[in-house]
């Protein structure tokens, strides 16, 4: 679904890795700079949660 959409206002990055090779993913604005998200990829529904906030930045 995020392929058909592209977001562009966004810059999404790992910000982290674990000594147990978990990532710490991060959205933040392009234009300030400001944490929109962050969240670790074992936690409960990481990738539902993560669609969810790039979908809410992607033109419609």
């Amino acid at each position: 679904m995020l392929a058909e959409r592209p977001v562009t206002q966004v810059n999404v990055k790992i910000a982290a890795v674990s000594k147990y090779d978990d990532h710490q993913v991060e959205i933040r604005c392009k234009e300030t700079g400001l944490l929109i998200w962050r969240a670790w990829d074992f936690e409960k529904d990481f990738k539902e949660d993560l669609e969810r906030e790039l979908l809410r930045y992607a033109p419609r």
